[in-house]
């Protein structure tokens, strides 16, 4: 499938924007959507694990390894996801060298 098109529907689904909310299919097509591994699709479902929020449990280890998958990619919101992670040790030992 076309993953930007998912995401952009998960976002309208969450939002309610043109259609009715629906929270578990808008999360069902994140969840497809960073199968195609773009950058800030990673960072967007590593903030949602990060935190726990928006109907996705709280996994910091898999939301680092999102943000580094998006930082590897030079994504710049995936970089300062990391650091923030490496500098407050969430789900990956603190690491303030290489957060810098």
């Amino acid at each position: 499938g076309d993953f930007g098109a998912m995401t952009r529907l998960s976002q309208k689904l969450r939002d309610g924007d043109g259609c009715a909310v629906d929270a578990k299919r808008a999360n069902e097509l994140l969840e497809r959507a960073v199968q195609g591994g773009d950058p800030s699709v990673l960072v967007i479902m590593g903030e949602f694990l990060m935190d726990g929020s928006d109907g996705f449990p709280q996994d910091e280890k898999k939301a680092v390894e999102l943000f580094s998958r998006a930082a590897d990619a030079g994504d710049a919101a995936g970089l300062v996801q990391l650091a923030h992670a490496l500098l407050d040790g969430c789900g990956i030992e603190v690491d303030g060298a290489r957060a810098f």
